[in-house]
This record gives C-alpha cells, sequence and structure tokens, in this order.
C-alpha cells in the first residue's frame, strides 16, 4: 500500500499489523498492564517484526494506560532524508482509541504532526 504524505513524500506500508493492545490479558488493571506493555514493548516488536532496528513508539501521555488497540508498521520511501540515501524507512508503533479508518488513512495522520526525517533512518542499496 502507498501512502503520500501532506509533503508529497511518498511511503510504502512494507508491514502493519493492528491488534488490541490489551489482547493476551485475562487479569490486570488497564494501567498494570500498560506498565508491563511499555516495558517490554520494543523487545516484542523487535521478535514479532523480526528486526533488531529500532521501533519508535508513539506513547502522548505515559499517565495514562494504553489506548485500545496497537498499531505497528514497517514504513519505507524510495527517498533518502535530506538529499542523502537511496532509501530511507521507520519501524514504529502507535497505540488509538478506535481503528475505524482504512490502513493507508491511520498512516497518513500518524504523520500529519510528524516529520518522516527526523524518525526515518537512511539507508542504501549497497547495504542490502
Amino acid at each position: 500500500m502507498k501512502v503520500v504524505l501532506e509533503g508529497g513524500l511518498t511511503i510504502h506500508i512494507e508491514r502493519l499489523e493492528l491488534s488490541k493492545t490489551y489482547a493476551r490479558f485475562i487479569e490486570g488493571s488497564a494501567e498494570i498492564i500498560s506498565e508491563h506493555l511499555r516495558e517490554s514493548l520494543e523487545r516484542t516488536m523487535n521478535e514479532k517484526f523480526l528486526t533488531n532496528e529500532a521501533f519508535h513508539f508513539i506513547d502522548d501521555d505515559k499517565s495514562k494506560p494504553l489506548p485500545e488497540y496497537r498499531c505497528a508498521a514497517t514504513l519505507k520511501s524510495y527517498s533518502g532524508i535530506r538529499g542523502s540515501g537511496d532509501y530511507s524507512s521507520v519501524n514504529i508503533c502507535w497505540f488509538l482509541p478506535e481503528i475505524d479508518k482504512r490502513p493507508v488513512e491511520l498512516v497518513r495522520e500518524l504523520f500529519e504532526n510528524r516529520d518522516w526525517d527526523d524518525l526515518a533512518k537512511v539507508g542504501s542499496w549497497d547495504d542490502l
């Protein structure tokens, strides 16, 4: 799937996972489960996505329980960052109270107030 951001940058959704944040938990308060998830999220996402690349976690209010749904994605642009590199990519995880939009819209909204160049890492075809 392809997403065109407001500034014209085209990014491709290489992988997208949508799931209930509290799936697999049968007891415990949302606060306690959220604390556990925040502590283990990077390891869990790296295992799920079979990567050692860093994940960016969008968790705007750590004082509250995590919202109901977790979105995780590997995104790639065939443009470098600030004029360098052959492509750029990011692994990112964010949370939503509802999933009521198409995946393309979810990703586009995620980057409405975020700069791709600040989150993504640059890559070179020579490194592959």
